[in-house]
């Protein structure tokens, strides 16, 4: 896991040009009441990733590679309002 790596591993991986990246969000919606049904709605999202320096890595001057990935979880609220535009912009249902 990311949260075992030494930060004398994160400074050598910087030294020669690699990044490493990752974020996670939640959003906490409910619709007490009114709406198709009443619910309580969780949705995550995962981003992660790893920027490549290659002036660093091969003397490429002013070329990076960035490369990401993401994985969301939960469940949307949208059809429980009945609405027809998304509730929570961050779900995008179980996916990678």
């Amino acid at each position: 896991m990311l949260g075992q790596v030494s930060p004398e591993a994160i400074d050598w991986l910087a030294e020669h040009g690699i990044q490493l990246f990752g974020w996670y969000m939640i959003a906490l919606h409910g619709n007490p009441m009114g709406g198709q049904a009443q619910a309580f709605r969780y949705t995550g999202l995962l981003d992660f990733g790893v920027d490549l320096d290659m002036e660093t890595m091969a003397q490429i001057k002013g070329l990076w590679i960035h490369v990401s990935g993401s994985w969301t979880s939960g469940l949307d609220l949208t059809e429980d309002v009945g609405a027809f535009a998304p509730v929570n912009a961050v779900f995008s249902g179980d996916t990678i």
